[in-house]
């Protein structure tokens, strides 16, 4: 029977280099723990987005009824007029409102993103001591 000769396009010898390392590990445990939080962080803005949309449907749809139990009371043209003014002013004023707050959630939430990929940054591939967790997360909304 033949000798068996190393074979130089081996598979092992191709990819011997790829062998798992402590560093790598701590790198990808990491890198996981960041993701996690990243995760966790983009989660926690939806649902806080969802329940700001909620409560706006339902700020809306009790202004409507209110507005519609108004219009017999209406006499006049100008009645009409100055009651559509006041309530296009109203919901104006409240989209403004809205709006500036469904920006300051995302805001939170991309600075949170940011801080999280700044401490991965600052953490040079190290993984975090078990003692203490990987580092503040922001919260997206109360």
């Amino acid at each position: 029977m033949p000798e068996r000769r190393a074979n130089p396009f081996g598979f092992e010898q191709l990819f011997g280099w790829l062998k798992p390392s402590p560093q790598l590990g701590a790198v990808t445990e990491r890198a996981m723990q960041s993701v996690d939080q990243a995760s966790r962080l983009l989660s926690e803005t939806a649902e806080a987005v969802m329940r700001k949309q909620t409560r706006l449907m339902t700020g809306g749809m009790s202004a409507i009824l209110a507005s519609m139990q108004q219009l017999p009371k209406l006499r006049t043209p100008q009645d009409l007029l100055d009651a559509q003014a006041a309530a296009f002013r109203t919901g104006m004023e409240t989209a403004v409102t809205n709006m500036r707050d469904m920006s300051e959630i995302w805001q939170r939430c991309s600075s949170g993103i940011a801080d999280l990929w700044l401490q991965s940054l600052a953490s040079n591939g190290e993984a975090a001591p078990k003692e203490q967790p990987p580092g503040p997360m922001r919260k997206a909304a109360e």
